[in-house]
């Protein structure tokens, strides 16, 4: 019994020492984006830097489901299932059947000029923009009886549109008629686009390969490098939260592998 508390004592203390890292990690983020103060494009200096303004690509990518013009895109899709038929109640759900990401370098526009970012190896803080419903076949017809319906009370289709792709797009937390049914597909977007207002927060240097123009990418010094369409004070408020929340289950879980530890010497 001693070794096997000995054991658990030692794993609590080990996940205490990764809530800690990732606290100081998280707190270290929530002080650069404090302390960084917002440089205009003309006036960039190299070494860290934030800049806030529009992305612009000659050439945007295109989100895989809603075709919007991006400069980064993640999806997740999702499908309402049963695991077991014999307990369709306790195993029906919707469950993520695939996902994807891809980015391309772009300029940051912020009406005194333009910089280039490259985006590899950047963490992306990216809001969830649409919501797509793909009915499995037979429920469109149900769908359409709804958007009747609305239409006559209220004189539009606003929650029920039907994009060129084929698509039914929602807003993030609106509920979605008939959706937990066996089939149904939803596909959840977070993008970048042309219209967001763009934070950034990298290292800017000159680029060799680009015929040495100032270019914002992850740094050998400071390696934080931060591509968001969310506002720096949520941004904020996320680090410091995390890292509170770090620190607390660090604290929870030093307490518990030290009382673990203090019960094996109890019973032996």
């Amino acid at each position: 019994m001693f070794v096997e508390l000995l054991v658990i004592a030692g794993l609590l203390f080990f996940f205490a020492i990764i809530a800690l890292l990732l606290g100081y990690d998280k707190l270290n983020q929530y002080h650069l984006i404090l302390d960084t103060p917002t440089s205009k494009v003309r006036s960039l200096a190299l070494g860290v830097v934030e800049v806030k303004g529009r992305p612009y690509n000659p050439e945007f990518m295109k989100t895989p489901h809603s075709h919007s013009d991006c400069v980064y895109y993640k999806y997740k899709t999702y499908e309402y299932q049963i695991q077991d038929p014999s307990h369709p109640v306790m195993t029906s759900g919707w469950f993520k059947i695939s996902d994807g990401t891809d980015k391309t370098a772009f300029y940051v526009n912020d009406s005194t000029g333009y910089v280039l970012v490259k985006p590899q190896e950047s963490v992306d803080i990216v809001r969830q923009k649409k919501v797509l419903y793909e009915p499995r076949p037979g429920t469109d017809a149900k769908l359409t009886i709804i958007n009747r319906i609305k239409r006559w009370l209220y004189g539009d289709f606003t929650l029920l549109k039907k994009t060129g792709t084929g698509f039914y797009e929602f807003e993030p937390d609106e509920y979605i008629p008939f959706a937990t049914r066996v089939g149904n597909r939803k596909i959840y977007e977070y993008y970048i686009g042309p219209e967001d207002d763009v934070y950034v927060l990298g290292t800017a240097k000159h680029d060799e390969n680009a015929h040495n123009m100032v270019v914002i990418e992850k740094g050998e010094d400071e390696p934080t490098f931060i591509i968001s369409n969310r506002s720096e004070e949520s941004l904020l408020t996320d680090s410091r939260f995390s890292a509170h929340s770090s620190y607390k289950a660090a604290v929870i879980l030093i307490i518990l592998s030290i009382m673990t530890f203090l019960g094996g010497f109890i019973l032996m």
